[in-house]
């Protein structure tokens, strides 16, 4: 989905969200101060500030953005232990949420939240980190057992690999996903439950797609934008994205939007469709002339000399061929985009 789309019509749900996230944090942010180093709160703070940013971003307010990016990077760091909570931590962090607070007011009554200088909040939270006065001693490695003789180590499962045809991808697509395969890339299905009494699905959706642009390419995707626009669907909807990201980076950045019930991430098997060979105008009435021919009684018959027939052919260099790949890639997937474009030109025009 593209960055041109309308999002105007989300401004309401965006409020509710904001104001659901900002609540998470006026409470959680008081119990932290209370109890320390609890690590089910840390992480609860931390989903809290991550819903936050995505959303602010999606719709554009970029101040809200940056400000809970900056909390964000302190609260990471707590969860992981390379800070340690104190009073002083804290108190940036409820400073931080009073301006979230007015950002959402300003938001709501209609005036421009980027008249508001952020910028002293975030250098504080930055100053947070990088003092790092308040860092834990790292705690003592323990060396990992060894497996015992015989007994090979377990390994976590591989995601479950569907194959391109169950997905219905066309030839393009699916020498695009070979070809980035075949370069390192991951080529992911992912499915998107959104929880039943999801009221702005569309919302939903967009939100997700916006999340994740920076991760890599989505070329494919169940139903087409313009459905998934229109909240032509019932409660999910999958796309086919090329990505460096793992799976379980995948999941969770999808996972922090709300209203999202589940997410389902599976390889994708493609191999790269041969085109078929180049056949000069008129050789198929050729060959069935050949054939008529055959059927009848053969007579000795020797071809002049300098008639010879021979067989054309076409070398092209292998790069040249990679990079043809690469171009289609990049048309599917500006082809989508317009699509996106469109859809939203119309929105705005009501065509």
């Amino acid at each position: 989905m593209s960055s041109d789309f309308d999002v105007s019509q989300y401004l309401n749900i965006f409020l509710d969200e904001a104001e659901e996230q900002i609540q998470i944090l006026d409470e959680t942010l008081v119990l932290l101060e209370q109890e320390g180093d609890d690590k089910e709160l840390l992480n609860k703070i931390f989903r809290a500030a991550h819903t936050l940013k995505g959303s602010s971003a999606s719709m554009g307010f970029e101040n809200m953005a940056q400000l809970t990016h900056a909390m964000e990077g302190v609260l990471d760091d707590l969860r992981h232990g390379t800070l340690a909570v104190t009073s002083e931590i804290i108190d940036h962090l409820l400073h931080s949420l009073d301006m979230l607070k007015e950002l959402k007011d300003m938001i709501r009554s209609g005036q421009e939240e980027n008249g508001v200088d952020v910028s002293p909040l975030i250098e504080e939270l930055r100053n947070c980190r990088s003092r790092g006065t308040a860092a834990k001693p790292p705690e003592p490695e323990v060396a990992a057992e060894l497996p015992t003789a015989g007994v090979a180590p377990v390994m976590p499962p591989a995601p479950e690999a569907i194959d391109s045809a169950d997905l219905n991808m066309d030839d393009v697509e699916v020498n695009v996903a070979a070809a980035a395969q075949a370069s390192g890339y991951h080529v992911w299905h992912v499915k998107v439950t959104l929880v039943p009494d999801c009221l702005m699905k569309g919302a939903r959706a967009y939100i997700v797609f916006n999340n994740i642009k920076d991760l890599g390419e989505v070329i494919k995707t169940i139903p087409p934008v313009e459905d998934i626009e229109e909240e032509k669907f019932d409660d999910s909807f999958q796309f086919v994205i090329v990505t460096k990201a793992t799976a379980d980076k995948l999941r969770d950045t999808i996972m922090s939007v709300s209203e999202i019930a589940g997410v389902e991430v599976h390889l994708v098997e493609a191999k790269a469709v041969p085109e078929a060979p180049y056949e000069a105008p008129g050789k198929r009435e050729e060959d069935g002339d050949k054939g008529a021919e055959a059927a009848k009684p053969q007579k000795n018959y020797v071809q002049p000399q300098g008639q010879a027939r021979t067989t054309q052919t076409v070398r092209v260099d292998v790069q040249r061929l990679e990079n043809l790949m690469n171009l289609v890639g990049e048309l599917v997937i500006d082809r989508t985009r317009l699509a996106d474009v469109s859809g939203g030109l119309k929105a705005k025009l009501g065509a």
